[in-house]
C-alpha cells in the first residue's frame, strides 16, 4: 500500500508510476472517494494501491461492520506500507481517532436533542454578552487604576479580564507592556503559591483556561444563569443516594417503590444532559471560532483540519459540541450519532507487519517515530544543494503593524516580478488579508492579481499551486498549500531582464507624472511636456518599448537637476540601473541614497509566512514549498507578540522582547535576531511537547480499547467468515451461480485459457464464502457437473458448520456452570441453594429449569450436570435442522448481530469512562491503571453479554419448532424463514418467551438505588 495525504496526490503518483509497473507485468490499483465497494475490492486486490489513509481506515472499519465476507474489500492481511508525508499521516493526524458514526436513538431523542440545544441558545448568548461587559468595566477600571499608580490592584484586574476574555483586543495590546507584563506574571505566580488562584474568577460568571482548552461557570454564573432560565434548580441535580434511601424507608410497596427510584433517575439523567448542554455550548461560543476551527458552508458547519487547513466533512465534533456549534451559528441541528466503529491511525497502521514512509519534515519528531512505531528517522541528503535564503523572523509589536508590513511587501516583490506564497494559519487569516490586498495597486496601477487558497477554496488546488510559481504570482494558502506537490517556477529565472526593462519604464513613467506636476508649477514651456511623453518611455499598445539611449538618458537628467529635485533626481537615477543580477540569481527590491541595492532576494519562489504555527514542523513545511531541487528561492515569517502563539504561550524572556522592541519602536516597528527566532521556537517546542503527551494519552487509551476491539473483531469475522451467502441458500441464485459457472468454465477451457479458468473459479469460491474449491478438467465436463460442484460446496460448509458448533458447545455450557459457580457460595449447604433465581436466569437463556432434587450436590457436580445438560439441549435442537447450511447461516447471524450491538455499547462505556477517569488521578491513582481495571471488566460483561445475547436468540428461535414441517421445507420456505428470523424488528410466528416483568437492561439503573448501572451494580456478575 503506498498511503498518501489526498486523493490528488494518490490519483497523480499512480498514474506517473502506472506504465513503468505495467512493463513490470505489476498490477497497480487507486482507491477515491465515491469508489463502490466492488472497485475498491479490484483496487485492493492489485499488486500495489495509491491510498489515502483515511479511504484506507473506514475501508477497514466498514469491513469489520460487513454481514457478508463478500462485502468485504480489503485483503486479510496488511503486509507492507510506504506513507507519503509520513509525519503528516502519522503525527498530525494521529491525534483524531478514525470515526464511524450511525443513528442508534430514536427520533423523539434527537428532537430533544435539538430541542435541548435550541433552548439554551439564547440564554448562552446573553450569559456571554453579560461576561463581556462586566470583562470591559473591570478593564476600564483596572486601567484607571494603574494611570493612578495602584499597580497592585490594577494588575489583579487584568489578570481577571485575562481569566474572563483572553481575546479581548485592549487586553492583548495591555500585555504588549513589557512592564505590565511583567507585573502580571510576578502577582499569577505569588496567588499561585498561597492557593489563592481561584480568587481572579469571583467577579466573573465563567472563566477561561485556553491552554486545556476549558471553561469553567462560576458559583456568580450559576446564580445569574438561574435567573435567565427562571429555574434557581438548573444546577441542582437529586442526591442520589439520600433520595433512594429516602424511597426505600418510606415507601412499603415494591411496585411505587421502584416507579420513584425511576422518576429520580429520569431527574437526575435530564438535569445533568441540560447543564452538559450548557458547558458545550459555552465552549462553542468562546473557544471555538468561525473560518478557524470551523467553517458555516451550504448551511452546515463544516470542520477545518488544524494541521491541513482542509476541509473534513464527514466529520464531527463529539459530546454535542457540534450540535452546539451549530445552535451558536444558527443553523440547522443535525441528528447526533454514536460511535458504531472507531480506531487511530496509530494502531491501525501498527497492524502491518512492515512500515516505513518519506518526508522532509521528520527530523524533530525522531522520537516520536521511535517511541510509538518502532520507526528510526534516517536523513537523506538533498538531491541538489539547497541554496534558498532563510531570512530570521521578523517581530513585531502590534498585529496591525504586521499586517501593513506584509501587504507592502507582497506588493515589492510581486512588482519584481518574483513569485510569492504567503502563508496564513486560517481561513479568517487568509480572508483578512484578501481584504486588505483588494484596495493594491500594482507598478502599472492595475488592481492585484491573487490566488488564495483555503478550505472555501480547496477545490481549485491543483489548478492554484501549477500557477503558484509563475512571474509575480501572488499565492495566499493556510497549511494546505501544496503539501507534496512541487511550485514550479514558470520562465521567471529567463524572464527577469525583461521584466527588469518593463518595470523601469513603468517605473519612469510614474516620475515623469510626478515632474508632470511641478513642470506645470513652474510654469515650464509645453515643448518640454509634451517632450517628456512622446519618447519611449511609455506603453504603446500591448507592448513595452524602452530606450536606454544615452543621449536621451542624460538630457533627462539634466531637466531633472535643473528643476533641482533631488528626490525626483535619485529616483529616475534608480530607474537606470538593472534590478537583475543573472550571475548570483539575485533582485533587487529597492536602492539606498546612492544607487546602492539595499534588499536583494533570490529569484524564485518567495515564501512569507504571516505568523508561526504551533509546530515547527509545518513551518518548515511551508519553507519547502520554495528551493526545491536546486531553485533559488527565500523564507520570511513574521511574528506579533498579539498572535495566539506569543500570547498563550509566551513566557518571561518574551515580555523582555517586547521591552526592546519598544526601545527600538520610536526608531523601528519590527527587529529580527538569531535570539529571537530561537526564543519563539522554544515556545513552538513547549507546544510540540503538550501535542505529543496528547498524542501518547490518546494511545496509550486506545491500546486498551484495541485489545478488546482485535478480539471481537477476530470473533466477528470467526463467524462471519463461516457464513454461508445467500448465493448459496438462495435455490434460484444458487441454480443461475452454478449455471453461469458451468458455461463460463466451458468457454474458458475451449479457448485453453488457464489463468481465466482459474480466475473464474476464485471468483465464485470468493461469492460461495469457501475456500478455493479444486475443480477438474473432467468435473466440468461430467454430466453431473451441477451435482458434483454443488457436492463440493456443501462439503465445505459442513466443515465450518463442524467449527462453529463446536464453538457454541465449547462456551455456551461453559456460561451455565461459571453462573452456577458465582451465584453459590463455597460454605452454603445445598438447602440454603436459591433455586428460585437459578432457575430464573436458567429460564431467561436457555428455556430450562432444574428440580431440587432429594439427594444432595456439590457446587461442582451440579455446575456439571447443568454444563451437560445444556449440551445436550443444544445438540438436540441442532438436530432438528436438516439443512445445516441454513443452520450455519442462521447461528453466524445471531452471533454477528449480538456483537454489533453491545460492541456499539462498549465503545460508548469506554469513552464515558475514559472522560472523567482523569479524577481519580485526585485520589492519588493511575488514571491509566484504573482505567484498564473499568475496561477489563467492561469487556467480561461484553463477552458474558454476548453468549447470553446469543442464547436469548437461538432457544427462543428452536422453542416452538415443528421439526416434521421443518423437515418438508423447500429452499424457497428457508429463504423466508432467514427474512423472518435475521430481523431483529420483524413480527415473527415464532414469538419468543415474553416475561410477565420488565427485565432490567445492562444499562439501566441498578434496583438498589447506588446510582450505578445495573451491569456495574449488582448485575456485574450476572
Amino acid at each position: 500500500y503506498l498511503v498518501t495525504v489526498n486523493d490528488y496526490l494518490a490519483r497523480r503518483d499512480r498514474a506517473w508510476m502506472k506504465p513503468v509497473y505495467d512493463r513490470l507485468g505489476v498490477t497497480v490499483g487507486l482507491i477515491q472517494m465515491g469508489m463502490t465497494p466492488s472497485e475498491r475490492r479490484q483496487n485492493y486486490n492489485c499488486d500495489i494501491t495509491y491510498v489515502t489513509n483515511n479511504e484506507f481506515g473506514f475501508d477497514y472499519l466498514r469491513d469489520n461492520m460487513a454481514y457478508q465476507k463478500s462485502e468485504k474489500v480489503h485483503r486479510d492481511i496488511f503486509n507492507f506500507a510506504i506513507i507519503d508525508e509520513a509525519d503528516s499521516v502519522l503525527i498530525d493526524e494521529a491525534r483524531t481517532p478514525l470515526i464511524i458514526s450511525g443513528m442508534p436513538f430514536g427520533s423523539s431523542d434527537e428532537k430533544r436533542t435539538k430541542m435541548l440545544y435550541m433552548s439554551l441558545s439564547s440564554s448562552v448568548n446573553h450569559f456571554v454578552r453579560t461576561q463581556k461587559e462586566v470583562v470591559r468595566k473591570i478593564y476600564d477600571n483596572s486601567k484607571k487604576m494603574y494611570a493612578d499608580g495602584k499597580y497592585d490592584e490594577a494588575v489583579i484586574g487584568f489578570l481577571t479580564v485575562k481569566c474572563g476574555f483572553p481575546k479581548m483586543k485592549e487586553i492583548v495590546e495591555t500585555m504588549q507592556n513589557a512592564e505590565i507584563l511583567s507585573k502580571m506574571e510576578r502577582a499569577e505566580n505569588v496567588l499561585i503559591r498561597d492557593k489563592m488562584i481561584h480568587t481572579l474568577d469571583l467577579d466573573l460568571l465563567y472563566s477561561i483556561e485556553e491552554k486545556s482548552g476549558a471553561v469553567t461557570i462560576t458559583d456568580k454564573g450559576e446564580d445569574y444563569f438561574e435567573k435567565i432560565q427562571s429555574d434557581e434548580n438548573f444546577f441542582s441535580t437529586p442526591e442520589l443516594s439520600i433520595e433512594i434511601k429516602k424511597i426505600e424507608d418510606e415507601i412499603e410497596d415494591p411496585e411505587e417503590r421502584t416507579n420513584k427510584k425511576a422518576e429520580v433517575m429520569q431527574r437526575y439523567a435530564e438535569r445533568s444532559e441540560y447543564i452538559h448542554a450548557l458547558h458545550q455550548l459555552l465552549k462553542a461560543h468562546t473557544l471555538f471560532e468561525k473560518d478557524v476551527e470551523y467553517i458555516v458552508q451550504n448551511g452546515k458547519i463544516v470542520i477545518v483540519d488544524e494541521h491541513t487547513g482542509r476541509l473534513m466533512p464527514s466529520r464531527r465534533f463529539s459530546e454535542g459540541l457540534h450540535s452546539a456549534i451549530e445552535a451558536k451559528e444558527n443553523v440547522s441541528i443535525q441528528e447526533e450519532t454514536k460511535t458504531l466503529a472507531t480506531i487511530t491511525l496509530q494502531n491501525l497502521f501498527r497492524m502491518f507487519s512492515k512500515l516505513s514512509g518519506m518526508t522532509g519534515t521528520a527530523e524533530t519528531e525522531a522520537s516520536e517515530f521511535m517511541h510509538i512505531y518502532k520507526l528510526p528517522v534516517i536523513v537523506i541528503p538533498t538531491n541538489e544543494n539547497v541554496i534558498r535564503k532563510d531570512f530570521n523572523d521578523l517581530i513585531f509589536i502590534r498585529k496591525d503593524e504586521k499586517i501593513k508590513y506584509i501587504a507592502e511587501r507582497i506588493l515589492k516583490i510581486h512588482n519584481a516580478g518574483i513569485p510569492i506564497l504567503v502563508g496564513t494559519a486560517s481561513v479568517q487569516s487568509s480572508e483578512f488579508l484578501d481584504s486588505i490586498l483588494k484596495s493594491k495597486r500594482d507598478i502599472s496601477e492595475r488592481p492585484l492579481k491573487y490566488n488564495i487558497l483555503n478550505a472555501r477554496h480547496h477545490e481549485q488546488e491543483a489548478n492554484i499551486i501549477s500557477e503558484a510559481g509563475n512571474q509575480g504570482a501572488i499565492t495566499i494558502a493556510t497549511n494546505m498549500a501544496g503539501r507534496g506537490t512541487d511550485i514550479k517556477l514558470g520562465e521567471t529565472i529567463e524572464m527577469l531582464p525583461e521584466r527588469g526593462a518593463l518595470l523601469q519604464a513603468l517605473h519612469v513613467k510614474n516620475v515623469l507624472k510626478k515632474m508632470t506636476v511641478i513642470l506645470l508649477k513652474e510654469k515650464k514651456s509645453k515643448e518640454n511636456i509634451s517632450y517628456l511623453f512622446e519618447n519611449d518611455f511609455f506603453l504603446k499598445g500591448k507592448g513595452i518599448h524602452f530606450n536606454f539611449d544615452l543621449k536621451k538618458n542624460n538630457e533627462m537628467i539634466l531637466i531633472v537637476d535643473s528643476l533641482r529635485e533631488d528626490e525626483f533626481k535619485n529616483d529616475f537615477k534608480i530607474t537606470i540601473q538593472s534590478p537583475f543580477d543573472k550571475d548570483n540569481r539575485m533582485v533587487c527590491l529597492s536602492y539606498n541614497e546612492k544607487g546602492e541595492c539595499n534588499d536583494y532576494i533570490p529569484a524564485g519562489l518567495f515564501v512569507l509566512g504571516t505568523e508561526k504555527h504551533e509546530s515547527r514542523r509545518i513551518d518548515r513545511q511551508l519553507r519547502g514549498r520554495s528551493g526545491r531541487q536546486g531553485d533559488p528561492g527565500a523564507s520570511l515569517f513574521t511574528v506579533s507578540f498579539e498572535d495566539d502563539l506569543m500570547r498563550v504561550f509566551g513566557n518571561e524572556k518574551m515580555s523582555n522582547m517586547i521591552k526592546r522592541l519598544e526601545a527600538l519602536s520610536s526608531r523601528e516597528t519590527s527587529v529580527s535576531h538569531k535570539l529571537l527566532t530561537s526564543s519563539i521556537e522554544n515556545a513552538q517546542k513547549r507546544i510540540e511537547g503538550l501535542n505529543f503527551e496528547r498524542r501518547k494519552y490518546l494511545l496509550e487509551y486506545d491500546d486498551v480499547i484495541n485489545k478488546q476491539r482485535e478480539i471481537v473483531y477476530q470473533l466477528r469475522n470467526f463467524f462471519l467468515n463461516r457464513k454461508p451467502p445467500l448465493e448459496f441458500i438462495d435455490n434460484g441464485l444458487f441454480s443461475q451461480n452454478i449455471a453461469s459457472l458451468k458455461q463460463g468454465l466451458e468457454d474458458t477451457n475451449s479457448k485453453g485459457d488457464l489463468k481465466a479458468l482459474e480466475d473464474k473459479i476464485i471468483k465464485f469460491s470468493h461469492i460461495m464464502n469457501v475456500d478455493r474449491i479444486e475443480i477438474s478438467s473432467n468435473d466440468f465436463t461430467n454430466p453431473d457437473f451441477d451435482k458434483i460442484l454443488i457436492k463440493k460446496i456443501t462439503d465445505k460448509f459442513l466443515i465450518n458448520f463442524t467449527e462453529v458448533s463446536d464453538y457454541i458447545l465449547e462456551n455456551i455450557p461453559l456460561m451455565a456452570s461459571d453462573f452456577i459457580y458465582s451465584e453459590i457460595d463455597d460454605n452454603s449447604p445445598y438447602e440454603e441453594w436459591d433455586f428460585e433465581r437459578i432457575n430464573e436466569w436458567l429460564m431467561n437463556y436457555f428455556k430450562m429449569t432444574f428440580k431440587k432434587s432429594e439427594e444432595e450436590m456439590t457446587k461442582k457436580d451440579f455446575a456439571s450436570f447443568v454444563k451437560n445438560k445444556i449440551e445436550e439441549m443444544i445438540k438436540e435442537k441442532m438436530s432438528v435442522f436438516s439443512n445445516k447450511s441454513f443452520l450455519l447461516f442462521h447461528l453466524s447471524n445471531m452471533f454477528i448481530i449480538s456483537i454489533d450491538k453491545l460492541w456499539i455499547e462498549q465503545l460508548y462505556e469506554l469513552d464515558a469512562i475514559k472522560e472523567g477517569i482523569s479524577l481519580r488521578g485526585y485520589a492519588q491513582r493511575d488514571p491509566l491503571v484504573e482505567f484498564k481495571k473499568e475496561a477489563y471488566q467492561l469487556f467480561n460483561i461484553l463477552i458474558d453479554s454476548i453468549y447470553k445475547n446469543f442464547c436469548e436468540k437461538f432457544f427462543s428461535a428452536v422453542q416452538n419448532l415443528d421439526v416434521s414441517k421443518e423437515k418438508s421445507r423447500n429452499i424457497e420456505t428457508v429463504k423466508r424463514e432467514i427474512a423472518v428470523n435475521t430481523s431483529e424488528d420483524a413480527d415473527s410466528k415464532q414469538k419468543p418467551v415474553m416475561r410477565e416483568n420488565k427485565k432490567i437492561g445492562r444499562n439501566d439503573p441498578c434496583w438498589c438505588g447506588s446510582g450505578k448501572k445495573y451491569k456495574n451494580c449488582h448485575g456485574r456478575n450476572v
